[in-house]
């Protein structure tokens, strides 16, 4: 949810979800179908997952946002050719009116953790650091699991839920 939040231009406002328990050792629930929105111009469907039956997982984009002029997806811990992992960006986009799509693939090295950690240790040590999230936010992702948890298809106001 924290990626959402900082990839998302404005902020989700509204869910409405099932949840299920697919394994046992994962009560009470380990999977979430949820459809989301936001107060702004967009919506989509958001699925979470812990109950993987095998040790591989089936090719899905991790991200996928799609729109009037093509999509963006994003996949995390894409192998690359030294042995690392990378996030593969690929964007894809219209070109004309036949329809056709030019596309675009860029490989980011994954250093989130590194970074949150690095930003932590200079707020730490009183150097400026630049923001990687802060307390609010964190609150808004759990607000969004809270309500994908218990929304049994209902539509929920993540912002409801924060003003308690």
């Amino acid at each position: 949810m924290a990626a959402l939040r900082t990839i998302l231009p404005a902020p989700l406002t509204h869910i409405s979800s099932f949840a299920s328990l697919n394994k046992e050792i994962l009560k009470p629930q380990d999977t979430i179908h949820a459809i989301a929105k936001s107060n702004a111009d967009f919506h989509g469907i958001v699925e979470i997952s812990f109950s993987q039956p095998t040790k591989t997982k089936p090719v899905a984009d991790t991200y996928l946002f799609t729109g009037s002029k093509g999509w963006l997806a994003i996949n995390m811990g894409q192998p690359t050719d030294d042995g690392g992992k990378a996030n593969r960006i690929t964007l894809n986009q219209l070109q004309g009116s036949s329809g056709e799509g030019k596309t675009t693939t860029i490989d980011e090295k994954s250093r989130g953790v590194e970074e949150e950690l690095k930003s932590f240790f200079d707020a730490v040590d009183g150097k400026p650091t630049e923001a990687v999230g802060d307390p609010l936010g964190a609150l808004r992702d759990v607000a969004f699991i809270q309500a994908a948890l218990t929304s049994a298809g209902e539509l929920v106001s993540l912002d409801a839920l924060l003003s308690r």
